[in-house]
């Protein structure tokens, strides 16, 4: 892992932290200002590690307690 893909983890950490509530992966891109698949490649990963979980396609993804 490279240190800006460090840093966009973070990112999204810190977008669930002020958000509170699911957020799609398409928020999540745009809040980012990154491509969708660049987004959804990360959140996969993040999901396979454990850190997020994924509600279901159509109701996005949350952190894992």
């Amino acid at each position: 892992m490279d240190v800006k893909t460090a840093a966009r983890v973070l990112d999204v950490l810190n977008l669930f932290a002020e958000a509170q509530k699911p957020l799609l992966y398409s928020e999540i891109a745009a809040q980012m200002e990154i491509p969708l698949s660049s987004c959804h490649g990360l959140l996969k990963t993040m999901v396979a590690r454990g850190y997020l979980y994924e509600i279901g396609k159509k109701h996005g993804y949350y952190p894992t307690q």
